[in-house]
């Protein structure tokens, strides 16, 4: 017996009896379906005449009921198929859309509208039209739906994007954090409660068939013993992503599929220590399920290393920074240096923002180089929450954009407001005062209601008075008001009100915090256009011992400064000893402290700038009494290991500095040491060696800094 050829009545006659396992009365089935007795019996003596030589046997016993016998394997198997008839009958044109979409990714590449019009129990015409939705979501990932007339449709597209149309089919149909359960095949039936039960079973098992738990299981312990073994750490979307494209990989070479990346690429990527770690992961893969791996396939593993790496936070004077993070950092300070230009707001000493955003902009100069794409799920609520701190990132990373010389999509530029707009809390910049006026229509009784709900809520508003929507002119006149918070709509005001219910609920506090950010940004642009700054905590006293400290610490800076000529050394310790012995050091400092808190330094491995020839010797000591600078000239390239490679240096900075500092002076020695290498020019100031040249692109320097200073005081 097929099931195609039941009425829909009919199925679900046959799929209740079947589910219930036991007698049930026509009134029963009336019941469940909403239709007439008359109808079941119609119904029941058409199904008996249907099934009289099927596996099944549908028996009826007077004044008792009807109900269905079989195998218990058979009836499982008619269960399954109704229950899927079922759910494909109910879909929805976005259900279809998603059906068919999982159709091309989990099963094949090549699919015919006669069938999946009959999968869908939809006519070809309807599913011709879900074809041109369907191929504006795979046009969107780089992929084309190409239809031959009379053949079916075939989706086209390089290997790259069909691996990333499957990672985000997966994200948008579970979200992120449920992914990996469903692979390590662990979901529970509470997965969606909006989603029916039969459906997410069937996706379920098309993507164990697609990535089956035993296979998903030796990715998952190669690559973590691996990853462990390298130190090297990812994000849990960046990990989800490359098991699932390992996977994918693994299934296409068993089936012998062809592989390919652009050769230009694979040699580029060739040449990465991240290439390296692939090479041992696909070792690994190749050893247990017993295939080859080739370069292909290996540069695509490392794609997805390099675009998800993530590392310690960067400080000023600890770990030694390779070439990819010395690039994040000036890009990081690039971007904070803009943003803080359009707001008027102090954020590159914020030492949490730029070692968050190197961090993140270390893997997206690969992912940007490489055009690689990044989800970001919450886009919209950034866009929503965020829209003026988001509108201004987005400007001010045009300057990376042409500093990298590409475009950087929002999904990046979102990640980038979330670091910028957490600085900016952190800052207290969205917590000044906001004089406040409160309007009902009802009168004052209810607006002071309001007020007080307000101010239990929102400590930052300075309500200043509470009023009728007809009184409000004259407080308006006579008060400086930055925010009306009002229960009717005022169009002559709208721009500074928020329209909120007198009850005060969650969506209205979202709606009135936007507005205090909008009026924030307004105000420090305001301020910056005007030359206003305001003081800070601290007397007059104190701000003025500040200065005069940081005045002498630059005045050493400059008068000690030294250029120091070395001939051929034999190591790079060799300069320790040097610099710490003979005239080059100021008198009153400890030398034999300065050179141990060097060697300790230097234990971590050197700071090199390779492009540079230049290596950056920092020091903290108790033998300092202040901060000293010197630039140290080699006659002849010296070979210094930068954490895994050897570097040629013919030039050093030394960067010497006391134990205990005010965060001030940190910020001012690292002015100096972020220069070093957002500045193109610094290298041939160093190069040519001359005194008074160094001294006058540090003097601007220092300016810079100290007159950014005393506008904060």
């Amino acid at each position: 017996m097929k099931i195609d050829n039941l009425t829909s009545r009919e199925k679900k006659i046959i799929k209740i009896l079947i589910n219930r396992n036991e007698y049930l009365t026509v009134k029963d089935l009336a019941d469940q379906l909403g239709v007439s007795e008359r109808t079941i019996s119609r119904e029941m003596a058409s199904l008996k005449k249907s099934f009289k030589d099927s596996d099944l046997n549908i028996i009826s016993k007077p004044s008792v009921g009807t109900t269905v016998t079989g195998d218990e394997e058979i009836l499982k198997q008619y269960q399954k198929k109704l229950s899927e008839k079922d759910s494909l009958s109910e879909y929805s044109p976005v259900g279809r859309k998603r059906y068919i979409i999982k159709q091309f990714i989990f099963s094949d590449r090549f699919q015919k509208l006669t069938a999946l019009a009959h999968q869908l129990a939809v006519t070809e015409a309807t599913i011709s039209y879900d074809l041109n939705k369907v191929a504006e979501w795979f046009e969107k990932r780089g992929l084309e739906l190409n239809r031959k007339q009379g053949i079916g449709v075939f989706l086209e597209g390089s290997e790259e994007n069909f691996r990333r149309a499957v990672i985000d089919f997966l994200y948008e149909d579970f979200g992120e954090e449920k992914v990996l359960d469903i692979i390590r095949n662990n979901v529970d039936s509470n997965l969606n409660e909006n989603r029916n039960e039969t459906e997410i079973s069937k996706t379920k098992l098309d993507i164990l068939n697609f990535i089956s738990y035993e296979t998903s299981n030796k990715i998952e312990k190669s690559i973590n013993q691996i990853l462990k073994q390298n130190d090297f750490q990812m994000v849990n979307s960046s990990y989800i992503g490359l098991l699932i494209h390992l996977a994918l990989a693994i299934k296409r070479l068993e089936n012998n599929e062809e592989i390919s990346i652009e050769t230009e690429k694979l040699e580029t990527l060739k040449r990465t220590k991240e290439y390296k770690l692939a090479e041992k992961i696909a070792a690994r893969l190749e050893k247990i399920f017993e295939l080859t791996i080739p370069e292909d396939e290996k540069a695509f593993i490392t794609m997805h290393l390099k675009g998800a790496k993530i590392r310690k936070n960067v400080e000023m004077i600890e770990e030694p920074l390779a070439d990819e993070e010395l690039e994040a950092i000036k890009l990081a300070r690039t971007l904070v240096r803009e943003v803080e230009n359009k707001l008027n707001v102090k954020l590159a000493d914020d030492y949490n923002l730029i070692s968050g955003l190197t961090t993140h902009l270390e893997p997206a100069v690969s992912r940007l180089k490489m055009g690689m794409k990044i989800r970001n799920p919450i886009l919209k609520d950034l866009k929503r929450e965020y829209n003026d701190i988001f509108k201004i990132t987005k400007e001010a990373a045009e300057v990376l954009a042409e500093e990298l010389a590409c475009e950087i999509p929002d999904s990046e530029i979102g990640y980038l407001t979330m670091h910028i707009a957490s600085a900016l809390e952190n800052a207290d910049f969205y917590f000044s005062r906001i004089n406040t006026l409160v309007v009902c229509s009802s009168g004052i009784g209810s607006s002071r209601i309001l007020a007080a709900r307000l101010k239990k809520t929102l400590s930052n508003l300075e309500i200043v008075a509470e009023t009728s929507a007809l009184n409000i002119e004259e407080y308006l006149e006579n008060n400086q008001v930055d925010l009306i918070i009002s229960t009717v709509a005022l169009d002559k005001y709208s721009e500074k009100t928020a329209v909120v219910s007198p009850v005060l609920v969650k969506e209205d506090i979202r709606k009135i915090n936007n507005k205090i950010k909008q009026i924030n940004i307004s105000k420090a642009q305001e301020k910056k256009t005007k030359n206003i700054t305001a003081a800070e905590d601290g007397s007059f006293e104190e701000n003025l011992e500040l200065v005069s400290r940081l005045s002498n610490d630059i005045l050493k800076l400059i008068r000690e400064f030294k250029i120091i000529e070395f001939d051929k050394l034999n190591n790079y310790q060799e300069i320790f000893r040097k610099i710490c012995s003979g005239n080059y050091l100021p008198e009153n400092f400890d030398k034999p402290k300065v050179y141990q808190a060097l060697v300790e330094r230097e234990k971590k491995g050197a700071t090199i700038i390779p492009e540079m020839k230049l290596a950056l010797l920092h020091g903290r000591s108790e033998g300092v009494d202040y901060p000293f600078i010197s630039l140290v000239k080699l006659k002849e390239t010296l070979k210094v290991k930068n954490i895994k490679n050897e570097e040629n240096i013919d030039r050093i900075i030394v960067l010497l500095a006391p134990e205990k500092m005010l965060k001030e002076e940190i910020n001012l020695l690292s002015k100096f040491s972020s220069s070093i290498i957002e500045n193109e020019n610094f290298s041939q100031i160093i190069r040519r060696g001359s005194r008074e040249e160094f001294l006058k692109y540090f003097k601007e320097l220092m300016s810079t800094y100290f007159n950014d200073f005393m506008l904060t005081q």
